[in-house]
Protein backbone atom coordinates (compact mmCIF):
# COMPACT_ATOMS: atom_id res chain seq x y z
CA UNK A 1 0.00 0.00 0.00
CA UNK A 2 1.14 3.39 -0.68
CA UNK A 3 1.84 5.74 2.03
CA UNK A 4 -1.43 8.02 2.09
CA UNK A 5 0.91 11.01 2.54
CA UNK A 6 -1.47 13.04 -0.16
CA UNK A 7 -4.61 10.70 0.34
CA UNK A 8 -5.98 7.55 0.87
CA UNK A 9 -3.35 4.58 0.97
CA UNK A 10 -3.77 2.72 -2.43
CA UNK A 11 -3.65 -0.90 -3.05
CA UNK A 12 -0.43 -1.65 -5.44
CA UNK A 13 -0.41 -4.70 -7.38
CA UNK A 14 3.38 -5.97 -7.97
CA UNK A 15 4.37 -9.17 -8.89
CA UNK A 16 7.15 -11.74 -8.83
CA UNK A 17 8.30 -9.59 -12.15
CA UNK A 18 8.41 -6.52 -11.08
CA UNK A 19 10.21 -7.33 -8.43
CA UNK A 20 12.73 -9.34 -9.89
CA UNK A 21 13.15 -6.50 -12.18
CA UNK A 22 14.05 -4.37 -9.76
CA UNK A 23 16.44 -6.20 -8.27
CA UNK A 24 18.52 -6.23 -11.13
CA UNK A 25 17.99 -2.32 -11.88
CA UNK A 26 18.42 -1.03 -8.67
CA UNK A 27 22.03 -2.01 -8.05
CA UNK A 28 23.72 -0.22 -10.74
CA UNK A 29 21.06 2.93 -10.46
CA UNK A 30 22.16 2.80 -7.02
CA UNK A 31 25.89 2.36 -7.45
CA UNK A 32 26.63 -1.04 -5.36
CA UNK A 33 26.43 -3.54 -7.97
CA UNK A 34 30.20 -4.04 -7.01
CA UNK A 35 31.79 -7.17 -5.69
CA UNK A 36 31.76 -7.45 -1.92
CA UNK A 37 28.92 -5.31 -1.14
CA UNK A 38 28.47 -4.61 2.41
CA UNK A 39 25.25 -3.22 3.54
CA UNK A 40 23.55 -1.55 6.83
CA UNK A 41 20.06 -1.06 7.02
CA UNK A 42 19.09 1.40 9.41
CA UNK A 43 15.60 3.00 7.92
CA UNK A 44 12.58 1.71 8.95
CA UNK A 45 11.59 -1.53 7.03
CA UNK A 46 9.24 0.31 4.92
CA UNK A 47 8.72 -1.66 1.83
CA UNK A 48 10.59 0.60 -0.61
CA UNK A 49 13.54 0.14 1.65
CA UNK A 50 13.46 -3.56 1.23
CA UNK A 51 12.74 -3.10 -2.78
CA UNK A 52 15.43 -0.49 -3.40
CA UNK A 53 18.17 -1.33 -1.16
CA UNK A 54 17.83 -4.48 0.71
CA UNK A 55 16.76 -6.99 -1.63
CA UNK A 56 18.60 -6.56 -4.27
CA UNK A 57 22.00 -6.35 -1.60
CA UNK A 58 21.10 -9.88 -1.59
CA UNK A 59 20.36 -10.65 -4.82
CA UNK A 60 23.88 -9.93 -6.01
CA UNK A 61 25.50 -11.20 -3.14
CA UNK A 62 26.01 -9.06 -0.99
CA UNK A 63 25.94 -9.03 3.12
CA UNK A 64 23.42 -6.75 4.57
CA UNK A 65 23.33 -5.67 8.42
CA UNK A 66 20.26 -4.59 9.68
CA UNK A 67 20.27 -2.47 13.16
CA UNK A 68 17.79 0.30 14.74
CA UNK A 69 19.02 4.24 13.91
CA UNK A 70 21.61 5.89 16.43
CA UNK A 71 23.96 8.11 15.54
CA UNK A 72 26.70 6.71 17.52
CA UNK A 73 25.98 3.66 16.94
CA UNK A 74 25.54 3.48 13.27
CA UNK A 75 28.81 5.24 13.11
CA UNK A 76 30.54 2.46 15.29
CA UNK A 77 28.92 -0.15 13.23
CA UNK A 78 30.04 1.54 9.66
CA UNK A 79 33.60 1.02 10.94
CA UNK A 80 33.75 -2.44 12.39
CA UNK A 81 31.70 -4.40 10.02
CA UNK A 82 33.79 -2.82 6.73
CA UNK A 83 30.09 -1.54 5.55
CA UNK A 84 30.74 -0.29 1.94
CA UNK A 85 26.88 0.56 1.22
CA UNK A 86 24.66 3.08 3.20
CA UNK A 87 21.66 4.63 2.64
CA UNK A 88 20.29 7.43 4.52
CA UNK A 89 17.51 9.81 4.42
CA UNK A 90 18.70 13.40 4.20
CA UNK A 91 18.24 14.19 8.42
CA UNK A 92 19.99 11.11 9.26
CA UNK A 93 22.68 11.53 7.54
CA UNK A 94 23.39 15.29 8.54
CA UNK A 95 23.00 14.26 12.25
CA UNK A 96 25.85 11.80 11.46
CA UNK A 97 27.99 14.44 9.67
CA UNK A 98 27.30 16.87 13.10
CA UNK A 99 28.36 13.74 15.65
CA UNK A 100 31.46 12.47 13.47
CA UNK A 101 32.69 15.80 13.16
CA UNK A 102 32.60 16.16 17.27
CA UNK A 103 33.98 12.92 17.15
CA UNK A 104 36.79 13.62 14.83
CA UNK A 105 36.08 10.70 12.63
CA UNK A 106 35.55 9.94 9.44
CA UNK A 107 34.39 7.09 6.95
CA UNK A 108 36.12 6.47 3.83
CA UNK A 109 35.50 2.44 3.68
CA UNK A 110 31.93 3.35 2.25
CA UNK A 111 32.81 3.54 -1.27
CA UNK A 112 28.44 3.97 -2.15
CA UNK A 113 26.63 6.50 -0.22
CA UNK A 114 22.36 6.37 -1.69
CA UNK A 115 19.80 8.99 -0.01
CA UNK A 116 16.45 10.18 -0.99
CA UNK A 117 12.97 10.95 0.37
CA UNK A 118 14.13 14.75 0.54
CA UNK A 119 16.27 17.50 -0.74
CA UNK A 120 19.46 17.78 0.25
CA UNK A 121 21.14 21.46 -0.51
CA UNK A 122 24.87 21.93 -2.08
CA UNK A 123 26.44 23.29 1.37
CA UNK A 124 24.51 20.28 3.35
CA UNK A 125 25.78 17.61 0.81
CA UNK A 126 29.45 18.92 1.47
CA UNK A 127 28.81 18.64 5.27
CA UNK A 128 28.29 14.81 4.89
CA UNK A 129 31.28 14.90 2.75
CA UNK A 130 33.81 15.23 5.47
CA UNK A 131 32.15 12.04 6.81
CA UNK A 132 31.90 9.82 3.98
CA UNK A 133 35.28 10.81 2.20
CA UNK A 134 35.67 8.42 -0.44
CA UNK A 135 32.28 7.52 -1.45
CA UNK A 136 29.82 8.29 -4.21
CA UNK A 137 26.82 10.32 -3.48
CA UNK A 138 23.59 8.98 -4.94
CA UNK A 139 20.31 10.82 -5.35
CA UNK A 140 17.41 9.25 -6.39
CA UNK A 141 13.29 9.09 -6.73
CA UNK A 142 10.80 5.93 -7.00
CA UNK A 143 7.32 5.29 -5.51
CA UNK A 144 5.82 2.09 -4.07
CA UNK A 145 3.92 1.69 -7.59
CA UNK A 146 7.80 1.61 -8.82
CA UNK A 147 9.31 -0.87 -6.92
CA UNK A 148 11.14 1.76 -5.24
CA UNK A 149 13.39 3.77 -7.74
CA UNK A 150 12.60 5.32 -11.29
CA UNK A 151 15.07 7.88 -11.63
CA UNK A 152 18.90 8.27 -9.93
CA UNK A 153 21.46 11.10 -10.20
CA UNK A 154 24.94 9.15 -10.62
CA UNK A 155 27.42 10.09 -8.12
CA UNK A 156 30.07 11.69 -10.39
CA UNK A 157 27.48 14.72 -10.79
CA UNK A 158 26.43 14.65 -7.06
CA UNK A 159 27.14 18.07 -6.78
CA UNK A 160 27.74 19.38 -10.28
CA UNK A 161 24.07 18.52 -10.79
CA UNK A 162 22.60 19.08 -7.46
CA UNK A 163 18.81 19.68 -7.69
CA UNK A 164 18.15 17.46 -10.15
CA UNK A 165 16.89 13.58 -9.24
CA UNK A 166 18.96 12.72 -12.24
CA UNK A 167 17.59 10.81 -15.10
CA UNK A 168 15.86 7.26 -15.92
CA UNK A 169 17.38 4.39 -14.57
CA UNK A 170 17.95 1.24 -17.09
CA UNK A 171 15.02 -0.17 -18.40
CA UNK A 172 12.44 2.52 -17.57
CA UNK A 173 10.96 5.06 -19.66
CA UNK A 174 9.94 8.60 -18.55
CA UNK A 175 7.58 11.22 -20.28
CA UNK A 176 5.94 14.63 -19.21
CA UNK A 177 2.06 14.62 -19.74
CA UNK A 178 -0.05 18.02 -19.64
CA UNK A 179 -3.50 18.00 -17.98
CA UNK A 180 -5.24 16.14 -20.82
CA UNK A 181 -2.68 13.21 -20.82
CA UNK A 182 -0.67 13.72 -24.05
CA UNK A 183 3.03 14.10 -23.34
CA UNK A 184 4.76 17.26 -24.17
CA UNK A 185 8.30 18.56 -25.11
CA UNK A 186 11.18 18.11 -22.61
CA UNK A 187 11.69 21.78 -21.05
CA UNK A 188 7.86 22.35 -20.43
CA UNK A 189 6.43 21.74 -17.07
CA UNK A 190 4.17 18.47 -16.87
CA UNK A 191 3.55 15.73 -14.51
CA UNK A 192 5.94 12.91 -14.71
CA UNK A 193 4.93 9.68 -16.08
CA UNK A 194 6.79 6.25 -16.15
CA UNK A 195 6.41 2.77 -17.53
CA UNK A 196 9.13 -0.32 -17.08
CA UNK A 197 9.33 -3.73 -16.05
CA UNK A 198 9.60 -2.81 -12.55
CA UNK A 199 6.67 -0.42 -12.46
CA UNK A 200 3.28 -2.27 -10.76
CA UNK A 201 0.89 -3.65 -13.08
CA UNK A 202 -2.09 -1.21 -11.32
CA UNK A 203 -3.97 -0.45 -8.44
CA UNK A 204 -6.40 -2.69 -6.51
CA UNK A 205 -10.43 -2.03 -7.21
CA UNK A 206 -12.43 -4.59 -6.63
CA UNK A 207 -14.85 -2.77 -9.55
CA UNK A 208 -12.58 -3.88 -12.48
CA UNK A 209 -11.91 -7.45 -13.64
CA UNK A 210 -9.43 -9.34 -11.52
CA UNK A 211 -9.75 -6.68 -8.96
CA UNK A 212 -7.21 -4.54 -10.84
CA UNK A 213 -7.10 -0.96 -12.30
CA UNK A 214 -4.92 -1.91 -14.94
CA UNK A 215 -2.40 0.71 -16.50
CA UNK A 216 -3.31 2.22 -19.45
CA UNK A 217 -0.37 1.23 -22.00
CA UNK A 218 1.49 1.14 -18.86
CA UNK A 219 2.28 4.14 -18.27
CA UNK A 220 2.27 5.21 -14.48
CA UNK A 221 1.16 8.78 -13.32
CA UNK A 222 3.37 9.88 -10.22
CA UNK A 223 1.41 12.71 -9.51
CA UNK A 224 4.76 14.82 -9.75
CA UNK A 225 4.96 18.16 -11.09
CA UNK A 226 8.46 18.25 -13.04
CA UNK A 227 10.82 19.67 -15.59
CA UNK A 228 13.38 17.70 -17.64
CA UNK A 229 16.04 19.57 -19.40
CA UNK A 230 17.59 19.25 -22.94
CA UNK A 231 20.20 16.40 -21.56
CA UNK A 232 17.58 14.37 -19.46
CA UNK A 233 17.79 15.78 -15.75
CA UNK A 234 14.30 15.72 -14.06
CA UNK A 235 13.64 18.28 -11.57
CA UNK A 236 10.81 18.01 -9.14
CA UNK A 237 8.68 21.06 -8.91
CA UNK A 238 5.97 19.97 -6.56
Amino acid sequence: YTSGTTGSPKGVVHTHRTLIADSLQSPPAWEYDFDGVRALAVTPLFHIAAHTIFLPVLAVGGTLAIDTYRTDDTIALIGSLGINSFFGVPSILLMMADRARELGTTLPGVRALQFGAAPMPVAKLAQVRELFTQASFVHGMGQTESGGTLVTLPGTLAFERAGSVGFAMAGVDIAIFDETDHEVAHGTVGELVARGPNVMRGYLDPTKPFGIDLLPQGWHDTGDVVDVDSDGFIRILG
